[in-house]
């Protein structure tokens, strides 16, 4: 049985609006303010959530911003019931998030055939949802032997070869051989790191832990984009413009978004074109930016980002599982920050990563 949440501080109407629901076979739970409504949510599955949105201190809102920014929650169909009819204002609900309004008086016809329409709606969502992960699956069933097993063979044969001909192996021929080892091993290690991060999103409450110390962006960039330009042996290709700026943010998360946004530049690009890589504080919002001038990306391409989707595997030779981009979307969720791409196919790709 499905279960409702209504929120609703005139008690007459939430009596009143929880004898139809039930009436027409729903489950309630009633509240009338904030607390209590967070603390149904904990406590019982909720399939939708009717709230008022002229209770006081604007908790209506309040509850929507809460279910739109904690993962477990943010799926949740959500419909205001309300006397507003300020355009301004209901647009204003309709960006934060919610589903759906019913103007008061409202017809118990009219409240049915939203909620059972919102709730369908949810449940195709939902339908499409399992549909990409068992295509995540597949793709991942497929691809990810070799992703591992590739580096994983290069370094075992590597440490033979180091071992059996250590005495009689050349200074450079030692520098060579450990060289692909480190290549190798970190590969592997960040496809790894990458998987992890991916599973803890799906399972952890990252929101809920307390806030990192300020970590000096500026150095940990400058770094990572070195040791990155290094790699693609595109040191010269490498531009950075950083400022000074120190930010609350777990090193781990930082070096996983950008990793993965320096890396797309430059395995989708050519040598001798440049990497631009920037960092800056505009409107109190900090904003690491990664532009190059490869081979871009499709509109649908960016409409369609998901984890484990690499395009156009068959034209371009890849590594990795095409998780990078679906990663740090996930993670700027947490981290309340916002990922931008913009892109015209053979000529550039900007990707802009903001945070307040």
């Amino acid at each position: 049985m499905q279960r409702i949440l209504l929120v609703e501080n005139q008690l007459d109407l939430q009596e009143e609006i929880c004898d139809v629901l039930r009436y027409e076979g729903f489950e309630t739970e009633a509240c009338s303010e904030l607390q209590s409504a967070r603390a149904a949510l904990d406590k019982h599955r909720i399939d939708l959530v009717l709230c008022s949105m002229l209770m006081p201190d604007q908790q209506g809102m309040q509850l929507l911003e809460v279910i739109r920014a904690e993962p477990k929650y943010n799926s949740i169909p959500f419909v205001f019931l309300t006397g507003v009819v300020q355009i301004d204002v209901l647009r204003q609900a309709m960006d934060a998030g919610a589903d759906d309004y019913l103007l008061k008086p409202i017809r118990s016809k009219d409240l049915i055939n939203a909620i059972r329409a919102r709730i369908k709606r949810a449940d195709a969502l939902t339908n499409v949802g399992y549909e990409k992960l068992v295509q995540q699956r597949q793709v991942l069933l497929h691809h990810f032997p070799h992703e591992v097993f590739t580096p994983l063979n290069v370094s075992l044969n590597v440490s033979k070869i180091i071992k059996n001909r250590r005495h009689n192996m050349a200074p450079h021929d030692l520098n060579k051989w450990s060289d692909m080892l480190i290549r190798s091993n970190t590969r592997l290690f960040h496809l790894l790191e990458n998987q992890l991060m991916y599973l803890e999103l799906h399972i952890s409450d990252l929101q809920n832990e307390p806030d990192p110390p300020p970590l000096g962006l500026k150095t940990q960039l400058e770094q990572l984009a070195s040791e990155r330009a290094e790699a693609y042996e595109r040191s010269q290709d490498l531009e950075l413009r950083l400022e000074d700026i120190n930010y609350p943010i777990r090193g781990k998360h930082l070096q996983i978004i950008a990793r993965a946004l320096i890396d797309n530049a430059f395995k989708f690009s050519e040598p001798k074109t440049p990497v631009v890589i920037s960092l800056q504080i505009k409107n109190e919002r900090v904003y690491f930016e990664v532009t190059d001038t490869g081979r871009g990306m499709h509109r649908s391409q960016i409409e369609s980002i998901q984890a484990f989707q690499q395009f156009n595997r068959d034209q371009h030779e890849q590594q990795g599982l095409g998780l990078g981009l679906e990663l740090c979307q996930r993670l700027l969720a947490v981290l309340k920050g916002h990922l931008h791409i913009e892109s015209v196919e053979g000529r550039y790709t900007h990707v802009q990563v903001a945070l307040k």
